[in-house]
């Protein structure tokens, strides 16, 4: 994760930096894990991904994506309203595979609880 983690975009084949850099919070998943801190077990719909949590790349292409504008310093994307947009796309997807994983946990944590509750009632019936 430390190498390969993180979101990063490739544009035409070409690394766009510095999003999805080691350490870069470019989607800002931190601060949205930290509005909603539950586990993946949690209530449904309470979890939200770490940025240490998620590995991926997405690749746009000048021809297909002339919106994008690169900065000045050629480092990045202007982050204008189509960059906005984009990420709002982005955390649409991601919301996704959290609700996929939340609710396959959410089940599991359920379904152990059961499982413990009869272990003890089990228990002490002995």
């Amino acid at each position: 994760m430390k190498k390969f983690g993180g979101v990063k975009i490739f544009r035409d084949d070409f690394r766009v930096r510095p999003y999805g850099e080691s350490g870069e919070d470019w989607l800002k998943l931190g601060q949205r894990q930290a509005q909603s801190p539950g586990g993946a077990g949690q209530k449904l719909g309470g979890f939200r991904i770490r940025p240490n949590q998620i590995a991926g790349t997405v690749n746009i292409s000048r021809i297909t994506n002339v919106s994008f504008q690169d900065k000045s310093g050629r480092e990045g994307i202007q982050e204008n309203e189509v960059f906005e947009l984009f990420k709002n796309v982005l955390f649409e997807i991601i919301g996704f595979f959290e609700k996929d994983r939340n609710v396959i946990m959410y089940h599991l944590s359920e379904l152990a609880k059961k499982r413990d509750q009869a272990e003890e009632d089990k228990r002490k019936a002995k």
